[in-house]
C-alpha cells in the first residue's frame, strides 16, 4: 500500500491514531548501533500477502497469525496460510485480531465488520448488520478503536466518544457510558489484565476531569482514577493497561505514565509513537515511527532507564512475544521479523563493520573484554556494548590474519600476535598498537608466563617457544624451545600439571627441560586438543577436534560425546565461568555442560535461541556475561537469561486421512477392514526450531517400538483388522519433547467373513455341503458302477439277443436249404459270413469301443445273411457320410443292429408287395454323429398289429438298445437323442419307417 493510501486508510479507520501526529511530525535521525540481536525475516517472498501488517497474535494452539492489508495469516513455522474474503473475511484489510475464551480468532476489518475463525471456516458476525445499522452516518462511532468478546458472547465496541457499545448475544445493542456528562468525549481500550477487564480511557474536551482509568466491568467501578491528565485536550493516543496496574499512553511523541495516587510521568521520546505493547514477561515496548521499537525490561520506565533499541530505521506496527520467548515484529514497510531472542546482542559484520570470524576473546581489566577478528581487528568492550576498535593493518598494503591474543593483568598490557608479528595494544595510547620487534612465522598462540610476566609463551607451527620480551628481536636472545611434531593448537597454564599444551597429534606438557606426552599409554589422550580448562576440583576438561569432550580426573579419562547430548563431537573452544559450569563451543552451537559424577547434563544453544550461526570458535565467560565468537561475528549473552530449560514444543494434528479421504477423530471407532491406509498430517510448533523438530512415533497394535522422522506427516500401509493407538512427540532444537502428545485411537473392524457367526455359518454351510457332496459323490460312485454294470449287462443281452438261438436255427435252416438244393456257393458263402458274425460280434463284445469300420463290417455281415435268407425280398445298403473317418471314429459295439433287425422283422418281411429296402446311413450334425435307420416297410402301427396276434413273441432288442444307448451317452457326456418317424404318403397309407438316434463315439 502506497503511503498516501495508507495514511488515507489511518485516519479512515483510526486503527493508529498516532498517524494523524505524523503529518506534521518531523523525523528524528538515530544512529544505528553497533549491536543487534539475530532476526529472521518474512515477506511476501516467504509467503506472507503483503508486507504492510497491523497485527500480530498467537493462539492457543500456538499458531502465529498475522493481520495485514491484504488479509491474515496464519504461520507454523514450516508455511504460511493465507485467507481473504475469498475464504469469508468480511473485507480483506485486517486491523485487529483476538482470541476468545472459545479459541475462536476474532478479526476487525476496515469496513468495520467482525468475524472469526471457527477451525480452518471464517464465520462472519451475525449482528454485522445491526451493528453497522447502530454506526449510522455518526461520525463519534465511524471507527472501532478496540473490541472485546466474553465467555457469553457479549462484543464491547471502544469508539472514539464518550461511550463504548455492547452488542448482547441475543443481537441487542446499547451503547453504555462511562460518566454521566454527554459533553465529553474518549477514547477507549480494551484488554484483559491480570484476569479482569481493563479499560484506557482518554477525556478530549475537558483536561480538568477523570482522563484515565480503568474499568473493572464485573464491579461496576473505576479502579484508577488520574485527576487532571497532563495530556493535550483533542490529542490521539495509543496505550495499554500493565499487570502492574499502571497505564501507559502514547500520543505524538510523549509518553504518559500513569499510577495510582501518584503524579503521572510525561517522557518525551525520539519519534512519534507508533505502538505501545507489554509482553509476558512485563518487559514494555515502545514502537517509533521509522525508529524501529524499544525495550524497557520489567521495572525500568521510559526516561528513567535507557531502552534497547531494535529494527532500527524500520515503522513497527505490532509486536508480540510468542510461548517460548521469541518476539515478533510487524512493520508497514518490510512485512514481519522474528527474533528467537530480544537477550542476545549480536555484532553482524554487515551491520558493524565486524570482518568474517572471531578467532580470539580475552578478558580485560574491570568490565572491560577484547576480542581479535580474524582480518586484523582488535575489539574493545565495556560491560556489553562497543567501545573502541583497532584496525592492526588498516594503512598496509598487505594483510596478515590475527591468531590470538591475550592480556596480562599484572603488567596491564595487551598482546595480539598474527601470522608471523606480535603486536601491543593501547587503546587509549597514540598510536595505539605498536610492533614487538622480531619476524615470528607460524604464530598460533600466546600466553603471558604466570611467573614472570616478562617471558611470554607462543605457540607456533611445530614448536613452543618461551622468550623474554626484550629479546624478541635478538637472536638467540634469553629463549626455550620445546619442539613437536605437529601443530601447536593451545596453550593453557594450570595448577596441577602447569603448561599442557594442545596440538593436533594430542595432549603434552612442558616440563623445565622439555615436552613429553601426558599420560602417554591413554588413547584418547591422542586425539587432535582444540581447547583445554581446569575446572574447580582440580581436573581438566579438553575439547577434541571429533571425539568430544574429555574430562581428565585422578589419573583418568573420560569421554562424552553426541550420545551424552552434545550436539557435536568437535569442539572449537571451551570457558568456565563464575558459578563453576562449563561451556562449550562446536561447530553445532553452545553448550552448557554441568558435571555430575559419571554424567553431565547439557543445555544446547543454537541459531534458535539466537545466534547467527552454529559455528562457534571461541568462548569466555566474564562477569553474568558469555561472550561467544563465531563465524559470523561476535554475541553476548547475558547466563542469566540462558538459565530456563525453555518451553516444550506444541505438537498440532491437522489431519487424518483414510484411503486419501480427511476424517475426524470420532468416526475412526469403526473402520471398515478395506479402509486400512491411515495418513496422519501434523505440525510441531517451535519457531525457534525454523523446522529443525524431531518426531517420535508410535502405533499401538503395529509397532513394539519409537519410530523417529523429521516429516510432518506419516503414512501406515495394509493395516490389520485390530484396536490401534496412535502416539507422537515432538523435539525442539533444545532437546525438549512436548509435554502433551498427540493421541488418538482407532479401530479396523475385521471382515464380515472373519467374524464369528460368520465363521459359524460358514463352517456349518461347509459341513452340511460336505455332507451332501459326500452323498452326492457316493450316489454318482453308486449310479456309475450301476451304470457300468447295466452297460455290460446290456452289452451282454445285445450280444445274446444278435446271438440268440432264433436267429441260429434260422441259419441253421438256411444252410441247410442251400445244401439240399445243391447250391455250394451260396452255402460258401453264408458259412463265411456267418462264422465273420460270429467271430466279430464276440471281438467287439470284448471292448467298450471299436472302430466304426469294425462295426459296419459286422453290421453288413448281419445283412448279408439276412438277404440271402429272404433271397430277394429285402435290399439292405449301408451308407456312411464320405467325410467320416471310419478308423479314427470309435462307437460301442452293437448299437445299429439290433434297430436294423428291427426294420426288417417288423417293417419289411411283412411287405406284401414289391422289394424292401433298407438303408443305414451316418453322417456328422454339429459335432453329433447320426445314425439314421430307414425302411420302406409296412410302418410301426400295422407292425405293431401284427406283433400283437403273435402271443409267444416277446422282443426285446430294441428296448435294451435303447436303455443301453441313453446310458452310454450319459457316461460319455455326450446328447442322447431318439427319434421314429413314420413316413406316410399324401392319403396316410404308411410308407415305411425312419429312426434317427445320436451314437456317442471318441476319436482314436
Amino acid at each position: 500500500m502506497c503511503a498516501a493510501v495508507f495514511f488515507s486508510a489511518i485516519f479512515d479507520r483510526m486503527k493508529f491514531p498516532g498517524y494523524l501526529l505524523l503529518l506534521f511530525a518531523g523525523f528524528m535521525a538515530v544512529a544505528v548501533p553497533a549491536q543487534e540481536p539475530t532476526y529472521y525475516h518474512y515477506s511476501v517472498k516467504e509467503g506472507l500477502p503483503s508486507s504492510e501488517i497491523y497485527d500480530i497474535i498467537q493462539d492457543r494452539s500456538g499458531f502465529i497469525w498475522v493481520a495485514t492489508d491484504r488479509g491474515v495469516s496464519r504461520y507454523d513455522g514450516y508455511e504460511f496460510f493465507n485467507f481473504s474474503t475469498q475464504d469469508g473475511l468480511t473485507d480483506n484489510t485486517v486491523f485487529n485480531l483476538q482470541e476468545d475464551s472459545k479459541g475462536r480468532l476474532w478479526c476487525i476489518t476496515s469496513n468495520n465488520r467482525l468475524c472469526y475463525f471457527s477451525g480452518d471456516s471464517i464465520v462472519a458476525y451475525r449482528y454485522n448488520d445491526a451493528l453497522l445499522k447502530f454506526i449510522g452516518t455518526n461520525d463519534r462511532y465511524k471507527n472501532i478503536r478496540s473490541f472485546l468478546v466474553d465467555e457469553q458472547d457479549n462484543v464491547l465496541l471502544g469508539f472514539l466518544g464518550e461511550s463504548y457499545v455492547s452488542i448482547s448475544n441475543t443481537g441487542k445493542t446499547e451503547r453504555k457510558k462511562i460518566n454521566g456528562n454527554s459533553k465529553r468525549h474518549y477514547n477507549f481500550d480494551f484488554r484483559f489484565v491480570n484476569g479482569k477487564l481493563a479499560m484506557t480511557c482518554q477525556k478530549l474536551e475537558d483536561p480538568q476531569t477523570d482522563a484515565v482509568f480503568t474499568y473493572d466491568f464485573g464491579a461496576g467501578r473505576k479502579e484508577l482514577v488520574v485527576e487532571s491528565s497532563p495530556m493535550r485536550a483533542g490529542s490521539y493516543f495509543v496505550g495499554t493497561g500493565r499487570r502492574d496496574g499502571s497505564v501507559v499512553l502514547g500520543t505524538a511523541w510523549t509518553i504518559y505514565y500513569f499510577r495510582e495516587k501518584q503524579t503521572p510521568l510525561q517522557i518525551e521520546m525520539p519519534g512519534p509513537i507508533i505502538r505501545i505493547y507489554e509482553d509476558t514477561d512485563e518487559s514494555l515496548w515502545i514502537s517509533m515511527r521509522q525508529q524501529g521499537t524499544m525495550r524497557f525490561p520489567k521495572g525500568q520506565i521510559p526516561g528513567q532507564a535507557e531502552g534497547r533499541r531494535f529494527l532500527p530505521g524500520k515503522t513497527v506496527s505490532a509486536m508480540f512475544r510468542d510461548r517460548e520467548g521469541g518476539m515478533w515484529f510487524g512493520t508497514l514497510e518490510h512485512g514481519l521479523y522474528y527474533q528467537p531472542s530480544p537477550n542476545v546482542k549480536t555484532f553482524f559484520s554487515e551491520e558493524s563493520g565486524l570482518p568474517h570470524r572471531i578467532v580470539s576473546i580475552c578478558k580485560g581489566p574491570g568490565n572491560i573484554v577484547y576480542a581479535a577478528t580474524v582480518k586484523g581487528k582488535v575489539l574493545r568492550f565495556t560491560s556489553d556494548s562497543l567501545t573502541g576498535e583497532i584496525d592492526l593493518y588498516e594503512n598496509k598494503n598487505t594483510l596478515e590474519l590475527n591468531k590470538d591474543i591475550c592480556y596480562d593483568a599484572r603488567t596491564n598490557r595487551l598482546i595480539a600476535v598474527t601470522e608471523s608479528n606480535m603486536v601491543e595494544i593501547d587503546f587509549d595510547a597514540s598510536p595505539a598498537y605498536k610492533p614487538m620487534g622480531g619476524h615470528l612465522g607460524g604464530n598460533r598462540a600466546v600466553l603471558f608466563d604466570p611467573a614472570d610476566p616478562s617471558f611470554i609463551w607462543i605457540g607456533r607451527q611445530g614448536y613452543v617457544i618461551r622468550l623474554a620480551e626484550d629479546q624478541i628481536s635478538k637472536q638467540p636472545g634469553r629463549r626455550q624451545v620445546y619442539m613437536f611434531n605437529s601443530r601447536i593448537d593451545v596453550l593453557c597454564f594450570t595448577k596441577r600439571f602447569g603448561l599442557l599444551t594442545g596440538t593436533s597429534d594430542g595432549l603434552f606438557v612442558i616440563d623445565k627441560d622439555s615436552a613429553r606426552r601426558l599420560f602417554p599409554g591413554e588413547d584418547l589422550l591422542r586425539s587432535r586438543i582444540s581447547a583445554i580448562a581446569e575446572l574447580p576440583d582440580g581436573s581438566v576438561a579438553f575439547g577434541t577436534i571429533g571425539r568430544g569432550l574429555l574430562i581428565l580426573q585422578n589419573g583418568k579419562v573420560k569421554q562424552f560425546t553426541v550420545a551424552e547430548g552434545l550436539p557435536s563431537n568437535i569442539l572449537n573452544a571451551l570457558a568456565l565461568d563464575e558459578d563453576g559450569l562449563l561451556w562449550a563451543g562446536t561447530n553445532r552451537g553452545v553448550s552448557r555442560i554441568e558435571l555430575e559424577n559419571d554424567s553431565i547434563h547439557v543445555h544446547n544453544y543454537t541459531v534458535a535461541n539466537g545466534l547467527p550461526t552454529n559455528e562457534v570458535r571461541e568462548l569466555m565467560a566474564s562477569g553474568p556475561f558469555l561472550w561467544i565468537g563465531t563465524s559470523d561475528g561476535l554475541c553476548i549473552l547475558n547466563r542469566n537469561d540462558m538459565q530456563s530449560a525453555g518451553n516444550p514444543p506444541l505438537i498440532i494434528l491437522r489431519k487424518i486421512l483414510v484411503n486419501g479421504t480427511e476424517r475426524m477423530r470420532d468416526s475412526l471407532a469403526s473402520l471398515r477392514y478395506n479402509e486400512n491406509m491411515l495418513d496422519v498430517i501434523f505440525t510441531g510448533l517451535s519457531y525457534k526450531s525454523k523446522g529443525d523438530i524431531l518426531y517420535r512415533y508410535r502405533l499401538s497394535g503395529a509397532d513394539t517400538g519409537w519410530r523417529y522422522t523429521r516429516n510432518t506427516s506419516v503414512r501406515f500401509m495394509s493395516l490389520s483388522p485390530g484396536d490401534y493407538t496412535f502416539e507422537m512427540y515432538a523435539r525442539n532444537s533444545d532437546g525438549l519433547w512436548s509435554s502433551r502428545p498427540v493421541r488418538f485411537t482407532f479401530c479396523i473392524t475385521q471382515p464380515y467373513w472373519r467374524k464369528w457367526w460368520f465363521i459359524i455359518s460358514v463352517s456349518l454351510a461347509v459341513l452340511v455341503l460336505s455332507w451332501f457332496l459326500f452323498s452326492a459323490r457316493v450316489k454318482r460312485l453308486r449310479e456309475k458302477e450301476m451304470m457300468k454294470r447295466r452297460i455290460v449287462e446290456y452289452q451282454q443281452k445285445a450280444l445274446a439277443s444278435q446271438m440268440n438261438p432264433h436267429f441260429i436255427f434260422n441259419s441253421l435252416n438256411s444252410i441247410q436249404a442251400f445244401v439240399l438244393g445243391d447250391d455250394k456257393e451260396s452255402v460258401m458263402k453264408y458259412i463265411s459270413r456267418f462264422s465273420l458274425l460270429l467271430r466279430r460280434s464276440l471281438d467287439n463284445s470284448m471292448e467298450p469301443y471299436v472302430s466304426l469300420r469294425d462295426d459296419l463290417d459286422v453290421l453288413r455281415a448281419y445283412l448279408d445273411l439276412e438277404s440271402m435268407r429272404f433271397k430277394e425280398k429285402i435290399n439292405c445298403e449301408v451308407r456312411p457320410a464320405p467325410a467320416l473317418d471310419l478308423s479314427r471314429i470309435c462307437i460301442p459295439a452293437m448299437l445299429i443292429q439290433p434297430y436294423a433287425e428291427n426294420a426288417i422283422r417288423h417293417g419289411l418281411l411283412h411287405k406284401t408287395s414289391g422289394t424292401g429296402s433298407l438303408v443305414i446311413g451316418l453322417e456328422m450334425e454339429n459335432g453329433n454323429l447320426v445314425c439314421s435307420v430307414d425302411d420302406n416297410g409296412v410302418g410301426r402301427e400295422l407292425a405293431e398289429k401284427l406283433q400283437a396276434q403273435r402271443v409267444n413273441h416277446r422282443s426285446a432288442g430294441t428296448s435294451i438298445t435303447g436303455e443301453r444307448l441313453e446310458l452310454l451317452c450319459r457316461e460319455a457326456g455326450k446328447d442322447y437323442f431318439f427319434e421314429i418317424i413314420d413316413k406316410k404318403n399324401a392319403a396316410g397309407e404308411a410308407l415305411g419307417t425312419t429312426v434317427r438316434f445320436f451314437l456317442p463315439y471318441t476319436l482314436r
